[in-house]
């Protein structure tokens, strides 16, 4: 199957977010860029791609690295813990 040139906005959330509404934001950022085609806005593969290539990574933290997994809790759980 050959992969599409562009895409909707709905199209793009579903395969790679962001979701509708931060998808306009990230292109009235100028963080994404989109194309218009009559009404409709599209965003072109590639610069969809270029643009998930450019979101930050997520880098390990050092102190989780070594830590027993026992010890390594959500906010969510240390919170619980505590009441």
């Amino acid at each position: 199957m050959m992969e599409p040139l562009a895409l909707t906005i709905a199209e793009a959330s579903k395969l790679a977010g962001p979701k509708r509404d931060k998808a306009y934001r990230e292109i009235k950022a100028g963080r994404l860029r989109a194309v218009k085609r009559g009404r409709n806005t599209l965003i072109l593969m590639e610069d969809l791609k270029s643009y998930l290539a450019s979101l930050p990574a997520i880098r390990p933290s050092s102190t989780l690295a070594g830590a027993p997994q026992d010890s390594v809790r959500s906010p969510r759980a240390q919170r619980e813990k505590r009441t």
